[in-house]
């Protein structure tokens, strides 16, 4: 009986050993760590915030070279080393690093508790996006007299940059011809200065576009010129080494 007992209790403390150290499977410590950030974080479409806006699509484009149309047109290969890129550069972002400090300026600003889901369901870029330029941007449509409720109507707003917004405004205004834009806020609905914003980047990248491809043009034919002349004078050097 004694020795049963032993062996007993030898079984009983060799697998309470073995418990200590079981590791967890990698989705137990992601899990694990994405609520250390936001308790939320598991639920977030990481696929859908990574997604690129149209002002980040635009910046993209205009960074590229204008008259190089090898450099504007990316192979599959280079497509593919951008996709890998983006989602390892989600990891500064996908366990709510960012969202959480979001989620506070936010709620400083006066946002109710129900918010933060209102607003990833209708703009899962805002849980990426650097806090500072939401929390600018939302200070600046309450300042101007665009409340809480009227961002939340449409939440989509809070992911422009303040001066695309604002630009946006004055777009909208100058499209309806109003005299004071401030003072017509009232018929300025979410959605329309949603369309606002949109117009004023597309008007300003095609600005910047005709801007580029005028000075690139100028220094091509500058260049082109240059090359004609000095062919011509190295042709008149050769005539008078002839006579």
């Amino acid at each position: 009986m004694t020795f049963v007992m032993l062996r007993l209790f030898y079984c009983l403390l060799l697998g309470a050993s073995s418990n200590a150290f079981v590791v967890p499977s990698s989705s137990t410590t992601r899990r694990q760590q994405q609520q250390r950030f936001w308790p939320l974080a598991a639920t977030v479409d990481v696929k859908a915030a990574s997604t690129q806006l149209l002002w980040e699509t635009l910046d993209e484009k205009q960074s590229r070279p204008v008259l190089n149309l090898s450099n504007r047109e990316m192979s599959p290969e280079q497509s593919s080393s951008i996709k890998d890129s983006s989602q390892k550069n989600s990891d500064d972002w996908n366990q709510g690093q960012i969202w959480s400090e979001t989620e506070k300026g936010l709620q400083a600003l006066g946002f109710g508790d129900d918010f933060p889901t209102l607003l990833l369901q209708a703009c899962p870029q805002l849980y990426r996006l650097e806090t500072a330029m939401i929390l600018e941007t939302a200070a600046w449509c309450i300042d101007t007299g665009f409340d809480i409720d009227y961002i939340m109507r449409e939440p989509r707003i809070l992911s422009y940059k303040c001066v695309d917004v604002e630009y946006g405004l004055d777009f909208i205004g100058k499209m309806l011809m109003l005299k004071d834009t401030n003072a017509s806020l009232g018929i300025i609905v979410p959605p329309l200065l949603l369309s606002g914003i949109d117009g004023g980047l597309q008007e300003r990248a095609v600005q910047k576009a005709l801007g580029d491809a005028s000075d690139a043009t100028y220094s091509a034919n500058t260049r082109i010129a240059g090359d004609a002349v000095a062919a011509l004078n190295q042709l008149k050097q050769q005539r008078n080494n002839k006579i």
